[in-house]
């Protein structure tokens, strides 16, 4: 059995003989300093292939490392990439605009849309059990719950009109998130603290 070693950076086995590794192309020690030039003219051939196996989204033409699965401008997934001839969505019917996170459903964005229409249901939610229950924050949980609405509204447009820039990007849509439920944790925590002290009194 020959002999393996492991890669520093990702774990995998490479031949001990190995002065980069086959599955991240990290190199082993400098490639200039290597006593084979052969090896050496290698090792930089490698490393230049693993440069270019970046991915083009076919939406907006952007270059994505390979590791990620999601555009990094647009959002669109690296599937989109690989499925036919570049095209831009058709812009979103005007009903489709009326549902929060319809249009990004519309345009090909459907878990951005989803991920809307949860928050925006949410947010409507607590915010209205919040104001009729006479609590001045609900009023926050309903104007975040419409901002989001019209923001996915200019998403999807923008989108359908082939603009590339959006501004409800994955990791913002996870940032509203957390901030919407712990808002609404920390609501519920108060909440039952009054309930608690009226019950003790």
């Amino acid at each position: 059995m020959s002999e393996t070693s492991r890669c520093p950076d990702c774990g995998a086995e490479n031949a001990a003989s190995a002065t980069w590794c086959n599955q991240c192309y990290s190199q082993f020690g400098d490639a200039s300093t290597h006593e084979d030039p052969a090896v050496a003219a290698a090792v930089v051939a490698v490393e230049e292939r693993a440069r270019e196996s970046d991915w083009i989204c076919r939406v907006c033409g952007a270059s994505n490392p390979i590791e990620s699965s999601v555009c990094s401008k647009c959002s669109h997934e690296i599937y989109d990439s690989f499925s036919g001839p570049r095209s831009r969505p058709e812009p979103p019917p005007l009903w489709s605009l009326a549902i929060p996170g319809g249009g990004l459903f519309s345009v090909g964005m459907p878990l951005a849309g989803a991920s809307v229409a949860g928050l925006v249901a949410l947010a409507t939610a607590f915010g209205v059990l919040f104001v009729t229950g006479g609590r001045p924050i609900g009023w926050m949980f309903l104007m975040t719950a419409l901002a989001l609405w019209v923001i996915a509204v200019r998403d999807a447009i923008a989108i359908g009109n082939g603009v590339d820039e959006i501004l409800l990007r994955p990791r913002v849509l996870s940032t509203i998130a957390v901030v919407v439920f712990a808002a609404v944790i920390f609501v519920l925590i108060e909440a039952l603290q009054t309930v608690q002290d009226s019950v003790t009194e």
